[in-house]
């Protein structure tokens, strides 16, 4: 008999699982595709008047600063919180082109970040 010691197995077993199950998705995240990645994109869709307001503002910084067809598209999506995996999958782009675009729309506008970009998007006008 063991003095002041004992484990409980069923309890120390399922939290073995338990790490082990993190490890598995936190090694797979990292090395999934972008359309196989769990929890890749949970912003809900906008509703189609907001998506049209958004699309219009981008469409109006686009010919304010020169924007090309496709750093708008990822500016719309980019707008709507969507991440760089997930814009990737829609536009058919890697993720490096989307951070280039997405770099390229900054040196145009000269802005330096997302808040930046979003408050020139609601100032503009469609």
């Amino acid at each position: 008999m063991t003095a002041g010691f004992s484990i409980d197995l069923p309890r120390l077993s399922l939290a073995t699982i338990y790490v082990l199950l993190l490890a598995v998705f936190l090694f797979m995240r990292e090395r999934a595709p972008y359309h196989a990645r769990l929890f890749a994109d949970l912003n809900p869709p906008l509703s189609s008047e907001r998506l049209g307001r958004l699309t219009d503002q981008a469409a109006a910084l686009a010919r304010r600063y020169g924007l090309s067809e496709r750093e708008q598209e990822v500016v719309v999506l980019y707008a709507q919180g969507r991440n760089r995996a997930f814009i990737g999958g829609k536009l058919f782009i890697s993720e490096n082109t989307v951070r280039d675009h997405i770099k390229s729309v900054y040196k145009k506008m000269r802005i330096h970040n997302k808040q930046e970009l979003i408050d020139a998007l609601e100032r503009s006008e469609g």
